[in-house]
């Protein structure tokens, strides 16, 4: 399950050992967003977890900085690439889809899973084109304008997920399951918080490389679908279990 952790200007960042873990747990991919007041900008496709982490506390360090929000991903069928790294600017261009940076004027993060995916582009990706494309056209700020009945309609389209939208004023949260974590950021789900020792049986070494044991095996990308499987508990589990 991937995870997502929002913070605002005045808390404090959080610790190499916190992202590390939120990496840990989710390794295929790391990304993040931030606004100043006047734009929205992205940096994804990072797979070293130092790397991230510097640019993230670099970003913490401009002073014009408001919002900041981490996504780590774990994939669910598509391809293990930048461009399927969280966030995404709402856009319906492939091109923009799947830029490792840029600006916009609101971006997303998700953390669950919303319909079906390619190898080519995962569930979020076509979420965005073909469906938030739309109501953007409609309203560039629809999710800050949501009569009642529209925010319950939409609730329950995004069922199960949980959404960060990003402008250049503030970062809205949809989705149950949110909670405060350590008055540092709000954080999608908690599954990552882990002491070091708990990371061990699922991953070979405890160093930042980019290695996950069950998704290199063989047939490692396929659903698991025996409780026998040793891949069934560390994917399929963690993928549909509800939030902690």
């Amino acid at each position: 399950m991937c995870v997502i952790a929002v913070q605002t200007k005045n808390q404090p960042n959080l610790t190499y050992d916190e992202v590390r873990a939120m990496c840990k747990q989710n390794p295929h991919g790391f990304g993040i967003m931030w606004n100043d007041g006047k734009k929205t900008y992205y940096k994804k496709g990072f797979f070293e977890i130092k790397e991230f982490y510097n640019f993230y506390t670099t970003i913490r360090q401009d002073s014009k900085v408001r919002d900041v929000a981490l996504h780590m991903r774990i994939g669910t069928g598509s391809n293990i690439d930048v461009a399927n790294c969280h966030p995404f600017p709402i856009s319906s261009v492939p091109k923009r889809i799947k830029s490792p940076q840029g600006t916009a004027d609101v971006c997303i993060m998700m953390n669950g899973i919303i319909g079906s995916s390619t190898k080519e582009f995962s569930d979020t990706a076509l979420y965005t084109m073909n469906t938030l494309k739309m109501y953007y056209n409609s309203d560039v700020r629809f999710y800050k304008h949501f009569t009642r009945k529209q925010r319950l309609l939409f609730d329950n389209e995004i069922h199960g997920c949980r959404f960060a939208f990003m402008d250049k004023d503030s970062c809205d949260l949809f989705g149950v399951g949110w909670s405060d974590y350590n008055s540092k950021a709000m954080v999608s789900n908690r599954h990552w918080v882990w002491n070091t020792n708990s990371y061990q049986s699922y991953y070979r070494s405890s160093d930042d490389s980019y290695y996950y044991d069950w998704w290199t095996t063989k047939n490692g990308q396929r659903f698991a679908t025996k409780k026998s499987d040793k891949r069934h508990k560390s994917y399929i589990d963690y993928l549909q279990e509800t939030v902690v």
